[in-house]
């Protein structure tokens, strides 16, 4: 019986060719983008899981506010202190460790390299994180100082094997012994570094610090039930201990993320969480649109069978036969379009990672879950797509059957209509919701941050010697493609030091906190910075902090940010005195407000100062040619270190960067939107094959009465134009509620395009109208003779 159902079910399918292999394709397209989407999202879901204690483990924020903030300061990086303070005063910890960013330049043999992925780390590092040891006992590698580990790809690049247990690495002539090579970290995890050594090796561990946070603290609780009492205590306790600071105004507080909860929640480029969310969301309605379209496709050819139906129920065919038989039709359709679909979203998975820039891989998925999530995907579609005709269909009486002859199915017809309008509503929601994501994007991308991004050159000057950075900037500014070169502490784009700053006879002495950083005279003129009062940095100043402690003074510019803060003027400002943790010295200028941080975070107060030897950054400002300036560069470079890489980056692509994950989202969307209008359109033109056969004798008779091909056209386009137009009505209001809340992540922001909704709106219409014009025009201008004597 169930041979003759599957030999009934093919041959009703192959003889729908059009329905068949539209329906088909739409889903196969639905549940490889499901596919996709869920393996990029198990992907991220995964990060830091694989630590056997990572339930237990929490990353700990730090936050800050004094008297005259308006708002707190909240950063991932803490002081030293608040590791050993853990360790002692809080039973529940079981253990902790500082991480430190250590990049420096490394000598191995007779050969220099700059590693930019050296981090400092306490002893308990690998008790508390599961990182494989190929070699060397993770008991102890890190318990001494200069005892340091390596990755087994740092090991190959620098030594050419991974038995290197015993070996040494000059880090700053400082000698450091190879104490461990362990696996390569896996792409999901959090920490990522090529080398480690200990945090005793280091003044850092024997300095217990609260007012200067550079460190990743990361503590291992005894359960993961007493993270909220553990916070709780602490924050109690820094109250206590800073009773006095707190009695002026002065707040610190503590935040602990969960560590499987620390990727998700990271917001350098907005909050990851939501974007898995909505791309979760999209996956969804996709796919549900894709099984709408099928039923609704099969509702419609399902009234041409009504004869067949009536036949069988009079040749004694059972109503429950009459459902497997449908349900048995929809299942070989779904297993046909679930496995093509899985090969595909398989064989695409290099072409997704290229165009997103992501790396995923089937590693994410689990066997177990892979083969439970195919199963449900298969029932649920299968039963989706086919009980609603399969139900209708075998409830019909042998006499109602064979004397409607392809009538309509009761309440089908109102069903085809409700998912048209469902599926066109979510369709141009996601044409909306990309356009103004890309409007967006556009705006970060060309929005004026205060400064000069174009052709700035980076390169890591780290641990070079202020003197050898003069005679380098020298060199370069010779050559004829340079127009500026200067020296910082960091990137403009990534200004992290956390100051106090205090001006002499104001706000009764409170401090304010601010942004600041260290840099050399020209970087105003170099980035384009606009000075609105007072003067810029020059050779004196330079000079000014190169003397003896009781004479050194320092030169400071303040964006109107802070100057407001402050409550002056910009012209009060200029000359007043000022104390930026320790420096002293005088407000020299006034800068425009510019972005040194992601416009997802408002301008904050920003201090530059003048400095000598704190550098580890050097922008240069390029002309003309871009490879002939990087040439240039490079020989320059060359001269001054054959024996270390010359290595670099842009400014722009360091900016660019702060909105990878916006990126990756607006490029997932586009993609989405044009699969989703594509299935709609696909299933929309299915339809419209259907409706002009079932119509194929009136549009005949219409015909050979003197209707116009235009006038036939526009009786069998008309009707799913109109229902297209009521999805837009719906989907306007939609897709403007959920790019309001997406807008509300970025301070600065676009104003609301109203014009893309009629761009999207006349577009989803022009492209419905498109694909059910073509074929009413291809029924109207059938020959009428032909129609008629069909039958």
């Amino acid at each position: 019986m169930l041979r003759n159902y599957i030999k009934i079910a093919w041959r009703s399918l192959l003889k729908n060719k059009i329905t068949t292999t539209v329906s088909l394709f739409g889903l196969i397209l639905g549940v490889a983008c499901f596919m996709l989407l869920g393996t990029y999202i198990l992907n991220e879901l995964r990060y830091d899981r694989f630590n056997e204690k990572a339930d237990r483990i929490v990353y700990v924020n730090y936050n800050y506010k004094s008297p005259s903030d308006k708002e707190a300061t909240h950063t991932n990086l803490t002081p030293t202190a608040v590791v050993p303070v853990a360790k002692r005063m809080f039973s529940e910890v079981e253990n902790a460790v500082r991480i430190y960013s250590y990049n420096r330049e490394l000598q191995v043999g007779t050969k220099n390299f700059t590693e930019k992925n050296m981090v400092l780390a306490d002893e308990a590092l690998f008790d508390i994180f599961s990182f494989h040891f190929i070699a060397g006992n993770a008991d102890n590698a890190l318990d001494n100082p200069f005892d340091m580990v390596i990755t087994q790809t740092t090991a190959q690049k620098y030594f050419g094997k991974s038995e290197v247990v015993g070996n040494t690495i000059l880090v700053n002539e400082q000698p450091y012994n190879i104490t461990g090579v362990i696996e390569d970290h896996p792409l999901y995890s959090t920490l990522q570094f090529d080398i480690v050594g200990s945090y005793s090796s280091s003044a850092r561990a024997t300095n217990e610090r609260w007012n200067s946070a550079n460190d990743q603290s990361f503590l291992l609780l005894k359960s993961p039930d007493k993270l909220a009492a553990v916070q709780e205590q602490y924050n109690a306790y820094i109250k206590e201990e800073f009773r006095s600071d707190f009695e002026q105004g002065y707040e610190t507080w503590l935040d602990f993320v969960p560590l499987s909860e620390l990727h998700l929640t990271d917001t350098a480029s907005g909050n990851i969480k939501t974007y898995l969310y909505i791309l979760g969301a999209i996956a969804l309605l996709l796919l549900i649109i894709s099984c709408v379209n099928f039923t609704n496709l099969m509702t419609a050819k399902s009234s041409d069978r009504l004869r067949e139906i009536g036949v069988r129920k009079v040749f004694g065919a059972k109503r429950q036969s009459l459902i497997f038989q449908f349900i048995t039709e929809a299942a070989i359709v779904c297993f046909i379009a679930i496995t093509s679909a899985v090969a595909l979203a398989y064989l695409l998975i290099p072409v997704f990672n290229a165009v997103t820039g992501l790396n995923i891989g089937v590693s994410s998925w689990n066997f177990t879950y892979f083969s439970l999530t195919i199963t449900i995907l298969f029932l649920a579609t299968t039963l989706l797509s086919g009980s609603w005709p399969a139900l209708v269909l075998s409830k019909f009486k042998p006499v109602d059957a064979l004397q409607k002859r392809g009538a309509s199915l009761g309440g089908s017809a109102s069903l085809r209509k409700f998912l048209i309008i469902f599926q066109f509503t979510i369709s141009i929601a996601f044409i909306i919701a990309t356009l103004v994501a890309r409007e967006q994007l556009q705006y970060i991308r060309e929005t004026d941050t205060g400064f000069d991004r174009s052709q700035v050159v980076i390169l890591d000057v780290s641990n070079i010697k202020a003197e050898k950075i003069e005679a380098l900037k020298a060199e370069l500014m010779r050559g004829q493609h340079i127009e500026n070169v200067t020296a910082s502490a960091s990137s403009p784009v990534d200004i992290r030091g956390g100051y106090s700053l205090q001006v002499d006879g104001k706000m009764n002495g409170n401090a304010m906190s601010v942004t600041a950083a260290p840099v050399d005279k020209d970087f105003i003129k170099t980035l384009d910075l606009t000075l609105l009062e007072g003067q810029n940095f020059n050779e004196t100043d330079k000079k000014q902090v190169q003397l003896v402690d009781n004479e050194r003074t320092y030169a400071f510019m303040l964006n109107e940010k802070a100057v407001a803060q402050l409550g002056l003027k910009a012209k009060e400002a200029i000359g007043q005195k000022v104390n930026l943790n320790g420096r002293h010295g005088t407000i020299k200028g006034v800068l425009k407000d510019f972005n040194f941080a992601s416009l997802h975070e408002a301008i904050t107060p920003v201090v530059l100062f003048t400095e000598y030897d704190l550098f580890d950054k050097l922008l240069i400002k390029t002309a003309g040619n871009t490879s002939e300036s990087l040439t240039a560069i490079n020989t320059i470079w060359k001269s001054f270190y054959p024996n270390r890489s010359f290595e670099y980056h842009f400014l722009d692509d360091e900016y660019n960067e702060l909105y990878k994950t916006e990126q990756r989202t607006t490029t997932i969307l586009n993609i989405l939107s044009s699969l989703t209008i594509l299935v709609s359109c696909l299933g929309l033109f299915g339809l419209a094959v259907f409706a002009a056969a079932q119509r194929k004798k009136e549009i005949g008779i219409r015909k050979v009465l003197g209707a116009s091909i235009p006038q036939l056209t526009a009786l069998l386009s008309l009707h799913f134009l109109k229902l297209v137009l009521i999805a837009l009505l719906l989907a306007a209001p939609l897709a403007w509620y959920a790019t309001s809340i997406w807008l509300q992540d970025f301070a600065y922001k676009i104003t609301m395009p109203y014009e893309l909704y009629l761009f999207s709106g006349i577009a989803a219409v022009a492209i419905a109208g498109l694909t059910v014009s073509f074929q009413a025009i291809k029924a109207a201008i059938a020959n009428p003779v032909k129609s008629l004597r069909t039958e």
